[in-house]
């Protein structure tokens, strides 16, 4: 566990196809049955990694609605994939002072605020303050977007609620939970 973040909690989802004949109470469409495993597990420290919850669910239940009961607050830093990406609840847990941190997709609508000034450190091509969403208000949550590109030159872009550690730590955090 880290003095800055906390214990790290991993927040995702994998899906498990099942026969038709097996799963028709997972049904999904007429030729597919699955169902979805959100879990979030915690690295409390490298030895220690373990599942803390699981929300199942059939396949076509959205990342985002399980988010309520696996973001909780607590002295954990959440990693979460993009399909957990919705903006009033990023807004509610900053409001709460839940640390987490986000890869969003490319079509995530952000309102840049303020263009941090920061030296570029290898990887890292932007650092604003930004609003989520294509409208800014005065009484939204200010929340932190990192721009980057990885060893692959793919560009990404994370969101968190983490004002307190530099941009290229912020990236070793999540890189370590393997989002």
């Amino acid at each position: 566990m880290s003095k800055t973040i906390g214990k790290l909690s991993i927040v995702d989802a994998s899906t498990i196809s099942l026969p038709l004949a097996l799963g028709n109470w997972a049904q999904v469409s007429r030729k597919a049955s699955s169902v979805k495993m959100h879990l979030r597990l915690v690295a409390a420290s490298p030895e220690v990694i373990f599942p803390d919850a699981m929300v199942p669910t059939t396949a076509n239940v959205g990342d985002r609605a399980c988010a309520v009961e696996l973001v909780i607050p607590s002295d954990t830093t959440y990693v979460m994939d993009r399909g957990y990406d919705d903006y009033k609840k990023m807004e509610g847990w900053s409001k709460e002072d839940i640390r987490f941190v986000m890869r969003l997709r490319e079509r995530a609508f952000t309102t840049i605020l303020e263009e941090s000034t920061f030296e570029p450190e290898g990887r890292i091509l932007r650092n604003p303050k930004v609003h989520m969403s294509s409208a800014p208000r005065a009484d939204k949550e200010e929340l932190r977007l990192i721009k980057f590109m990885n060893e692959k030159d793919r560009r990404y872009r994370l969101v968190t609620s983490i004002w307190n550690l530099s941009a290229e730590d912020s990236l070793k955090y999540t890189n370590a939970a393997g989002s």
